[in-house]
């Protein structure tokens, strides 16, 4: 039940870095309880503690852009390594619980790609992102590591699938 709640909040944070945010004037953007902070350096507005920076280096090593989403019960920093979009998932303790990247829709299992085509052929392929299966050594015990979550659209109406490792889908 406890494993269940927190798979959930990760889901659910990743669902809402779909959504859109109004940025203010001051270079942070809020949406409900979440600020976020871009920072182009180490030095993250005094917003982002020293530990989670720190932790943060010694997970990615040098990340000139990171945009922290401030919130509860995760914090996320979203950034580019080796040229790809990630996302990073840290609790309150400064420890990292889930990486994603983004992917593409031909990464996905060919089962998965099948059922998806037939099953919400209405609905266009918004984005894809994969759970990391580590990251600089850290093995996640999510349950999530090896999964991808997919975004779909169809006139207005989004929808989240989950595709495991074995390419088969599940609606959130």
């Amino acid at each position: 039940m406890k494993k269940s709640l927190y798979v959930s909040s990760i889901v659910l944070l990743v669902l809402a870095s779909f959504s859109y945010m109004a940025q203010s004037a001051t270079g942070e953007k809020a949406v409900n309880d979440t600020r976020i902070v871009t920072a182009r350096s180490s030095s993250s507005a005094n917003l982002v503690s020293v530990s989670l920076q720190k932790k943060f280096r010694e997970d990615f090593g040098p990340v000139t852009e990171v945009r922290w989403e401030l919130g509860k019960p995760f914090t996320k920093a979203v950034f580019t390594r080796n040229g790809r979009t990630m996302k990073a998932y840290y609790n309150a303790g400064s420890k990292l619980v889930a990486a994603a990247s983004a992917a593409s829709f031909d990464e996905l299992p060919q089962a998965a790609q099948e059922q998806l085509r037939t099953q919400y052929n209405d609905y266009a392929v918004v984005s894809v992102f994969a759970f990391e299966k580590s990251v600089s050594g850290y093995s996640h015990r999510t349950g999530l590591e090896g999964n991808y979550l997919v975004e779909l659209n169809s006139y207005g109406k989004s929808l989240l699938v989950k595709v495991n490792k074995a390419g088969e889908t599940n609606q959130l």
